[in-house]
């Protein structure tokens, strides 16, 4: 029997008994017995109102008990990497209110996440709205941006691709609101491995990244016509490459940030765009110096030590 039919017979049983002495009292002529049959009437309806109030109170603390819901919520705030002034801003949940399936949480200070959730985590496909300006829509795993998602940045900048643990892992682009665009490989948050990045000026590098710079073999196409194939440290040019010129020329050889420094082999045009010399040997800052050869169009050769361009015999 259910406790709802438990408490109403009780109610009727008393309601009976008290009836049945009020009958009594009404009956008996003597005061003392009056006093006693009322006082039993008034504990008798104290008891019938202390049992609707608690069997009303239990049912009431059972609702607030299976309807309760607790969340905890993590806002991590922002990185920012300057970089190639590439600025990425991330958040992880921790814990949501609703538990599974879709919904909409709402943050403290007024972001939203809106998608969906698993075991109190944004967790599959979701969009979450910072109050900083800031839009991230795509995949979710326990909290964190993981999969395909395309976030938009205050400022317009754009990234499109792979995520993996609240950071850019993968295959992406990016496209900034200065003009530079870079889309290739991406690790931990930062430009890595084989990449494009298409600077403001029209100018290209394709090659190797690390660590959100140029390392390894790549090459630098300039809108000023000129051309360096070969590889990079840190940006710059490192190891064995080859400039060539807009004017057809080239320098082929060692380099040192982005200084001629070493072996190599330089030829030369003149002013009309015809060949006139070639020259093998050894440079330092930019200049012929050391030993080396210079053969010139004509025929005629110079060999021997050279300083700062000039030949010394």
């Amino acid at each position: 029997m259910g406790t709802k039919y438990l408490v109403l017979l009780v109610v009727v049983f008393l309601c009976i008994m008290l009836g049945i002495l009020i009958a009594v009292a009404m009956q008996k002529k003597k005061s003392f017995i009056k006093f006693y049959t009322i006082s039993l009437a008034l504990l008798s309806l104290t008891a019938i109102v202390s049992l609707i109030v608690v069997s009303s109170g239990a049912a009431t603390n059972h609702l607030n008990v299976s309807d309760k819901h607790v969340g905890i919520v993590s806002l991590n705030g922002y990185r920012e990497n300057l970089s190639g002034s590439l600025r990425s801003i991330y958040c992880e949940i921790i814990e949501i209110s609703v538990r599974n399936g879709q919904g909409t949480f709402t943050f403290e200070d007024g972001s939203v996440y809106t998608g969906d959730f698993n075991n109190g985590k944004a967790d599959g496909r979701g969009t979450y709205k910072s109050i900083n300006g800031w839009e991230y829509i795509g995949q979710f795993k326990e909290g964190l941006k993981s999969g395909e998602g395309t976030i938009i940045y205050s400022d317009g900048s754009v990234y499109k691709g792979e995520w993996k643990d609240d950071k850019e892992q993968g295959y992406g682009e990016f496209t900034s609101s200065f003009g530079w665009r870079y889309k290739g490989q991406w690790s931990a948050g930062k430009r890595q491995g084989e990449g494009f990045y298409y600077y403001e000026d029209g100018s290209v590098y394709h090659g190797n990244w690390e660590n959100n710079m140029e390392n390894g073999l790549g090459t630098y196409t300039s809108v000023q016509g000129w051309m360096y194939s070969g590889n990079w440290l840190n940006g710059l040019f490192n190891g064995y490459g080859k400039l060539t010129y807009s004017d057809g020329s080239y320098y082929e050889g060692n380099w040192i940030n982005n200084v001629k420094q070493g072996q190599g082999i330089q030829t030369y045009m003149d002013e009309l765009g015809h060949y006139y010399g070639i020259y093998s040997g050894a440079f330092f800052a930019n200049k012929r110096t050391g030993l080396g050869t210079l053969r010139y169009a004509t025929g005629e050769v110079l060999h021997g030590i050279w300083q700062d361009d000039s030949f010394l015999g």
